[in-house]
């Protein structure tokens, strides 16, 4: 199971000149990505990629529609 995604397309009306504040970063996984705040480890953006690190997942997590989207959008 994947614990580590590279995002390079971003949902609409976000500003990734704001990216470089966490608080931002962490709002959009919950928001706009529907990571719960407690699986995600750590989220940087750098050279207009998000990364973001997931842990303490289950099988039911990587089963759940949060988990499938961020795999199917992650760049690879």
């Amino acid at each position: 199971m994947e614990t580590y995604f590279l995002l390079t397309n971003f949902e609409q009306g976000y500003h990734q000149e704001e990216f470089i504040y966490e608080e931002v970063l962490l709002e959009y996984c919950e928001m706009a990505l529907e990571i719960p705040l407690e699986k995600i480890e750590s989220v940087e953006y750098n050279n207009e990629t998000i990364e973001i690190s997931l842990f303490q997942l289950t099988a039911e997590d990587t089963s759940d529609d949060w988990y499938v989207n961020l795999y199917k959008t992650a760049k690879r």
